[in-house]
């Protein structure tokens, strides 16, 4: 009671708000009382008929407010029937229920419906040509708790929120500031996320099917998903074998408590702007001894357009996630080779392995390009690399990332070793030779009105439908105030730390342009050897090194307006500093508007809408998979006089089998990748597995067999054990810094 009476009253009256709002998110779901449940039953709908055919509408009934699951059982004669919802008092906004299309092999199939507020007449309906084409024994209807769970999560978010408020209210006046640049970016950096509607952009599909199969994964009860479901006709995909999906699962989650698959992935998107913002600001900060300049640099790296363009145009969640760990690296490898206190190289280690950690769980390009700057970073610091901290803690930097990373690198070495698509001649030919004309034209990199919407051509076509994938103006106007201080105030530039840190990241900066250009030998470099050949056509679009230019043109720009603050007048720098901030708003305001009122909308709130064919150029699939040969729920096999009890969750199907004294074989909806397993459900007994037709998993049955059947994903123990380690490297670290600086504050 008297550490009530001694706290702070904002601190209290916090507490009580952020305690009320939690009471208030539990107590609605506490006060609700039996969830909804309606079931309709063969001759509980109408039947209408006239000359366009056949509609079938169920009595309406009364919504509140929620989230219904709606289970219908069925049996569809022909391709492309659906159900719908149909509300007479909500709007679009308010009643969201996506068509589901009904799928012959099943019989039983799932829609929801989302309701904002009471809705009056809620009734379900399909219109068939036929009579026959269509048969429902039974619609049920139930109230799900996906709503109040979303309440939760909000209710969160809320008190996160009231939390900002009180450390704004009880700050100085120069952190208020900082907290107000920081907030305001983030408005700025999610513009487009402000629609009932997902950004367009080129590869989204692909990474909302990524969200998918974890969720789906999840739900079933795997961790962590290597494997995904539901791709390719539900058949499975090694995408996540292949593709860093740590950060994916915190939208899976929000998959799972209830969130449509749009508000998931905006959420994400978010999150990651925040991340961006957040640790682009302190490792800036960092670098140049300055909030005003952390700020600064902040600001030019969130909204460069380059990342923008990922986040939105593109949707390269990979990419855009990655960038968001970069400045981390850089911070880590700048400590390392510019911090004088020897006893701090395992706390820079550490700061190089995290930010490695980031950019290898999201995007396996962006390492390949990391790596051609660290090399060159060593080769030429050569003479730092070998004193005795420096080497220690680049060693010690590149260990603890092998370590943190096991669990991810150990399958894909081993699943790489497999018949993949990604390893063919074939899908290496569909960009062998054709890299370096994907490049862009030097005129297209600081556009100050670019193309946000178009696709990535050839350079033949021109560049008048392309995306203009460009470093973005702001971060010319730091390459050009860096020349002048350069050549004008040579010994006021060299009298500042970062003088050569500079100098190589404006070295690096003009690298990564040129080697996003059409102009770049790649194709040179490709024909040296097959393995850089490899490299190359794995790279595919060369722009994807403006990435990599956006990071070091930050640091210069940060670089280039501290030094001409120091040696021009403070109106002539604040008169620099403002054109250079309206030309980027002017920039920025460009890209957005082109992007909001070009581009197409897209909505989607459930799994069924999706195409899980969408996978691209099959990278991941085997080589022994026609992917226009999938046909969902196909069952094949030879000697097989019964199967019964058939069941599929995911990677694992069962079913009871009766087999024929010659033996046999079933192949089972699955692509065939190595680990399969098939075993008898009651004796453990194994059972040869292997390749069936166009890929499918195939099981070799003995004679007279007649059991449970049972065939999963079996997760190799070498596998498991590298996952353990990095979880333990991981765990192991954190606890020792940990107790570290416990240690150091009671000393």
């Amino acid at each position: 009671m008297n550490k009530l009476k001694s706290m702070p009253k904002p601190l209290l009256y916090l507490l009580i708000c952020q305690a009320l709002v939690l009471l208030f998110a539990l107590g609605g779901y506490a006060l609700k009382g039996a969830a909804y449940q309606e079931i309709f039953v063969t001759g509980e709908w109408e039947t209408t008929q006239d000359e366009t055919g056949v509609t079938i509408k169920t009595i309406p009934v009364e919504l509140e407010k929620g989230v219904y699951e709606v289970t219908i059982h069925y049996i569809a004669q022909r391709e492309g029937l659906k159900v719908q919802g149909f509300c007479s008092n909500l709007n679009s906004l308010e009643f969201i229920c996506p068509a589901v299309t009904l799928i012959p092999t099943e019989y039983m199939t799932t829609m929801r419906i989302d309701v904002s507020r009471t809705a009056k007449e809620v009734y379900l309906y399909s219109h068939f040509e036929k009579e026959e084409d269509l048969t429902i024994s039974q619609i049920d209807i139930n109230e799900t708790s996906d709503l109040y769970k979303r309440n939760m999560f909000h209710a969160i978010l809320l008190c996160g929120l009231l939390a900002l408020g009180y450390k704004f209210f009880v700050s100085d006046t120069k952190t208020r500031q900082v907290m107000l640049v920081l907030v305001g970016t983030f408005l700025v950096s999610c513009y487009p996320l402000y629609t009932d509607y997902l950004p367009v952009g080129h590869d989204i599909p692909f990474h909302l099917l990524r969200i998918e199969g974890i969720q789906t994964g999840l739900s079933q009860g795997v961790f962590p998903v290597k494997i995904h479901p539901m791709w390719a006709q539900d058949y499975g995909y090694a995408v996540g074998v292949f593709y860093g999906d740590l950060l994916l699962y915190f939208p899976a989650f929000l998959r799972l408590i209830g969130f449509t698959i749009q508000e998931a992935y905006k959420y994400f998107a978010a999150a990651m702007n925040l991340g961006t913002i957040v640790i682009s600001y302190f490792a800036f900060k960092r670098m140049f001894a300055s909030r005003k300049i952390g700020l600064i640099a902040m600001v030019g790296y969130t909204l460069s357009i380059y990342r923008l363009i990922d986040v939105y145009t593109r949707a390269s969640v990979g990419e855009y996630s990655a960038m968001m760990f970069l400045p981390v690296v850089l911070l880590g490898f700048y400590l390392i080779f510019t911090d004088t206190k020897k006893e701090n190289w395992l706390k820079n280690a550490l700061i190089v392995a995290v930010g490695l950690t980031g950019v290898v769980q999201s995007h396996v390009l962006s390492c390949e390009m990391l790596v051609v700057f660290i090399v060159l970073g060593c080769l030429i610091l050569v003479r730092k690399v070998f004193t005795k901290y420096i080497f220690l803690a680049l060693a010690t930097g590149a260990g603890l990332c092998v370590l943190f990373n096991l669990g991810f690198l150990v399958p894909f070495l081993d699943m790489y070793q497999s018949d993949l698509y990604i390893n063919t001649e074939n899908w290496m030919a569909s960009y062998n030779g054709i890299v370096q004309e994907q490049g862009m034209f030097p005129m297209q990199l600081f556009t100050l009105f670019p193309n946000s919407v178009g696709g990535s051509w050839l350079t033949a076509a021109g560049v008048s439908t392309e995306v203009t994938f460009n470093a973005g103006v702001f971060l010319l106007i730091g390459v050009v105030i860096y020349l002048y201080v350069i050549l004008c105030h040579q010994q006021t530039c060299k009298a500042d730390n970062n003088y050569y840190p500079t100098m190589i990241c404006f070295g690096f900066g003009g690298l990564a342009l040129w080697m996003s250009t059409c102009y770049f030998p790649w194709e040179a470099i490709a024909d040296i050897h097959p393995l850089l050949n490899k490299l190359v056509v794995s790279l595919q679009f060369p722009w994807r090194f403006l990435a990599m230019a956006t990071i070091f043109l930050t640091f210069v720009m940060g670089y280039s307006l501290k030094q001409l603050e120091k040696v021009v007048s403070e109106s002539k720098y604040m008169a620099v500093f403002s054109v250079s901030i309206v030309l980027l708003a002017v920039n920025v305001g460009w890209f957005y508007y082109d992007f909001a009122f070009e581009g197409t909308p897209y909505r989607v709130y459930e799994t069924y809408e999706m195409d899980s064919m969408q996978m691209y150029s099959y990278e991941y699939l085997p080589t022994t998979v026609n992917p226009k040969l999938i046909e969902k729920n196909l069952v094949l096999g030879d000697g097989i006089e019964s199967i019964d009890q058939y069941r599929k969750e995911g990677t694992k199907i069962t079913c009871l089998l009766d087999i024929g004294e010659r033996g046999g074989y079933i192949d089972l909806p699955l692509n065939y990748y190595k680990y399969y397993q098939g075993k008898d459900a009651a004796t453990g007994e194994d059972l040869y597995t292997t390749t069936g037709y166009n890929g499918m998993v195939r099981v070799e049955l003995p004679s007279d067999y007649d059991g449970m059947l049972e065939v999963t994903f079996q997760t190799p123990w070498f596998w498991t054990m590298s996952e353990l380690t990095s979880v333990l490297a991981f765990v192991v670290t954190s606890v020792l810094i940990l107790t570290t600086r416990y240690r150091k504050k009671n000393v």
